[in-house]
């Protein structure tokens, strides 16, 4: 392999993991803030914080499985 198709092909793994991370931050932001609703809304029909929020992560969702998707997208 001559060295510039190998220097296109490392500097595509390092940008590809790079925009990764970013997208797993953007996407961990937005997990977040849908959670974050849910509890509100989970304690404004009247449960307690901690009910609202396991409430919450079970209505949202296992969020590693929610990652595994997005990634795959």
């Amino acid at each position: 392999m001559k060295l510039p198709a190998l220097l296109d092909r490392l500097l595509a793994r390092i940008c590809a993991v790079f925009d990764g991370r970013m997208l797993d931050a953007e996407l961990d932001e937005e997990l977040s803030h849908h959670l974050e609703a849910l509890v509100e809304d989970n304690i404004k029909s009247g449960m307690a914080p901690h009910e609202a929020q396991r409430h919450a992560r079970v209505a949202l969702g296992g969020v590693v499985q929610l990652r595994e998707i997005h990634r795959e997208a």
